[in-house]
């Protein structure tokens, strides 16, 4: 199950882990590329590539491992 996946719905925030609490980070669409970490009953663990935008107005790609929470019935 680990590895390259696709986001399958139309829209999935991702979140970062800090001191056992969830902060938003960037939200991902249909079809954007995910590197599939692990899994809970709860969340996803993935690895995203985010860009970054750098003071000289550039932007750069950085890799970033957060959460997707799984929707709730």
């Amino acid at each position: 199950m680990n590895g390259e996946h696709a986001i399958g719905c139309d829209l999935a925030n991702v979140y970062e882990e800090t001191g056992g609490d969830l902060e938003y980070r960037t939200t991902l669409a249909w079809g954007d590329r995910v590197e599939l970490l692990g899994s809970t009953s709860t969340a996803f663990r993935v690895r995203v590539t985010r860009h970054l935008r750098q003071a000289d107005g550039s932007v750069m790609p950085a890799p970033f491992e957060g959460v997707i929470r799984r929707p709730s019935s």
